[in-house]
């Protein structure tokens, strides 16, 4: 054995149902300021300055209704894992999924505001 060896590697710990629920409030209270102000990348550039100013068709080449299906998504994954009681393994299993639905979700509104102008 290497004496630079640590040792075992202790078993990974899941996050407590709390971390999550602060993570998923945190992440879902945000979302909308952070969705206004990336707004600011693409009316800044030359393309979206002419879609705001001479009314030019733009839109990244996302289906009708993505942008509220993502807002929708969103709020029913953070209502679940704020809800979602704490019964075990099977309940946590759930809040993790909901909240990365969340974060995917949440990821997708920002890039159909980064790609509109394309």
């Amino acid at each position: 054995m290497n004496t630079n060896d640590a040792g075992p590697v202790p078993p990974h710990r899941p996050l407590p149902a709390r971390s999550l629920r602060v993570a998923s409030l945190v992440c879902g209270i945000g979302l909308p300021p952070l969705w206004l102000s990336a707004w600011l990348v693409p009316l800044s550039g030359e393309r979206g300055g002419r879609c705001l100013v001479y009314g030019e068709t733009c839109g990244g080449g996302w289906p009708e209704g993505t942008l509220p299906f993502c807002f929708t998504a969103v709020a029913v994954a953070c209502c679940v894992v704020l809800f979602t009681p704490d019964r075990g393994a099977r309940t946590a299993l759930v809040r993790r999924c909901a909240l990365g639905a969340q974060l995917l979700f949440s990821g997708l509104a920002l890039l159909w505001v980064l790609t509109w102008p394309a």
